[in-house]
């Protein structure tokens, strides 16, 4: 479709549904990222969690879906079990600083901090995984 200006230049219209549809994935993203979880919020994440885990471990065994970790035996340290986002972040942003680590803020915006404590136990110990 084209819309003529005051002067005659023909734009296209944009679709009204692709421009909806990347404003609400703009909010969702920037609530995603402005989110600080509470105490409940972080009991449900473990509740699901384990529940997902119970749910693996009853199915029957073959190429069934498994969590990346598991696949990969990667072992969280303990230490690391303790940190919050905001520091999973900074330590991961701390290595991409002092060492050849490559990643895309965007990247790491999506991940759990779950999935954050896996990649910073693999950076951490890159001879192991």
């Amino acid at each position: 479709m084209q819309h003529k200006g005051k002067r005659g230049s023909g734009r296209t219209a944009r679709d009204p549904i692709a421009i909806m549809d990347a404003l609400l994935h703009d909010v969702a993203a920037q609530a995603a990222e402005d989110h600080v979880p509470t105490a409940k919020d972080k009991r449900w994440a473990r509740g699901a969690l384990a529940k997902l885990h119970r749910e693996f471990d009853q199915a029957p065994a073959g190429d069934r879906a498994r969590p990346a970790s598991t696949k990969r035996g990667v072992t969280i340290p303990p230490e690391l079990l303790e940190l919050d986002r905001e520091t999973l972040l900074a330590q991961i942003e701390f290595l991409k600083k002092i060492a050849n680590v490559n990643y895309q803020q965007s990247e790491l915006t999506g991940l759990s901090d779950h999935d954050l404590r896996v990649t910073l136990a693999m950076l951490l110990d890159p001879e192991r995984y």
